[in-house]
Order: C-alpha cells, then sequence, then structure tokens
C-alpha cells in the first residue's frame, strides 16, 4: 500500500500507520518519465514531492547554454525542502533523471506535518542543516581546487558514478572536457576505472591522495 512506501522515506520512519496513512490520504501520486521537467525554471513550488522511486536532480542554465546541477535526490526521499520552506522565491528547475513515482503533498499540509510531528521537524532540519555544510564545502572546493582534485573528492563520497561523464559534469559544475582529462589522469593513477557504464573507485587510498594533496602541488 502507498502508505507502507511512505514509511521508507527516512524523514517518516518515526510515524505510526495511521500518521501515514493520513499523510497519503492528503497527497496525490506523481509519476514523471525519465528527462521530463518536474518543476520549470522560476515557477514557485506549491507542494513538495515525496519520491517514492527514480532519480531527480535540480537543474540550472549556465551562460554557454549548458547545465549545472547542484543538487540530487533518490528515492525514497524528500524533494528540494528549501523551495517549499522558503516561500514563494522561485528556485532552478527540477528534472527527471530516471522514472520516477511519488506523492505530491501541498504546502500546507508539510508545514502542519512539521507542526505536529517533532522527530519529522528533527530530521528535516538537520537534513537541511548537512545539505548546507555539504554546499559550503562545495563553494570553497570549487574555488580553492583543481579539477582532478575536486573529481577525485567527489568519487570518494559517491564511491561510484553510474552515468555520463557529461552529467558528472554537471554535478559538478564544470565541463565535460575538464571532467573527462581529469577521470583519464585518475584511471592514470589507477584510482579509478573508467567503465562502460561509469566510473568506479579501483584504489582509495590512490584517490585520495589525488583528492587532498593535489590541491597543494
Amino acid at each position: 500500500m502507498i502508505h507502507d512506501l511512505l514509511g521508507e522515506v527516512p524523514a517518516f520512519a518515526s510515524l505510526d500507520t495511521s500518521a501515514l496513512a493520513e499523510l497519503a490520504r492528503h497527497a496525490r501520486p506523481a509519476q514523471y518519465p525519465a528527462a521530463a521537467v518536474v518543476r520549470p525554471a522560476g515557477a514557485a513550488p506549491e507542494a513538495v514531492l515525496l519520491l517514492l522511486t527514480g532519480t531527480i536532480v535540480a537543474a540550472y542554465a549556465g551562460p554557454s547554454g549548458g547545465q549545472l546541477w547542484p543538487a540530487r535526490w533518490d528515492g525514497p526521499g524528500i524533494v528540494d525542502k528549501p523551495a517549499i520552506l522558503g516561500g514563494p522565491a522561485p528556485s532552478g528547475a527540477l528534472l527527471a533523471l530516471t522514472p520516477c513515482a511519488g506523492l505530491l503533498l501541498s504546502q500546507h499540509r508539510f508545514l502542519r506535518l512539521l507542526d505536529e510531528h517533532e522527530p519529522v521537524r528533527r530530521h528535516v532540519t538537520g537534513r537541511l542543516a548537512v545539505d548546507a555544510l555539504a554546499l559550503r564545502e562545495r563553494l570553497a572546493e570549487a574555488a580553492t581546487l583543481p579539477a582532478v582534485a575536486r573529481v577525485a573528492r567527489w568519487m570518494l563520497a559517491a564511491g561510484a558514478w553510474h552515468g555520463s561523464q557529461e552529467d558528472l559534469a554537471r554535478a559538478l559544475g564544470l565541463s565535460r572536457v575538464t571532467v573527462n582529462r581529469a577521470l583519464g589522469a585518475l584511471a592514470r593513477a589507477a584510482a579509478v576505472r573508467l567503465t562502460s557504464s561509469g566510473v568506479r573507485v579501483a584504489d582509495r587510498s590512490r584517490l585520495a591522495a589525488h583528492a587532498y594533496c593535489e590541491g597543494q602541488r
């Protein structure tokens, strides 16, 4: 049942069956094919997406026509919490990287949920803090580290990248050529392995050496 799937969303782990059923009653189903625009750029969000399956990214257009993907959500989870909590201010587009299924919950209902269930509120605010610190770290890396070190740190955290080098470039805010060269250097150092389905970590110690020493060279 749908409320059982909602129980897999980490923020809702503390909710009992009746609370999950109540949440499901006030939400509406949503499905998106791969590459669908879940929310257009500049549109103020009116509902929060409770993502059950699939992957969503925040997408911003670059000056040369490319895209930057500064945030990513894999189901089960709550997509773009800052946008729904930040009021009517518009934000970037949301794109479905894969086929996605979930539920849309109105802003009013989501805020009421946070008011009525302290464990949910604590989880959401804690996740927001973690995300804010991670973004601060990424901004610092973008300003201070060369591309090889940035790619190495990303791969250390992720463990693997399942997708194209172009998509990895979008996630890192680099050009595809820059990411290709950085991955080539890491592959020659036997730190990563390039495969037909993406990139895998081959040697974490070699990768860490590039991630934390490259910026000092």
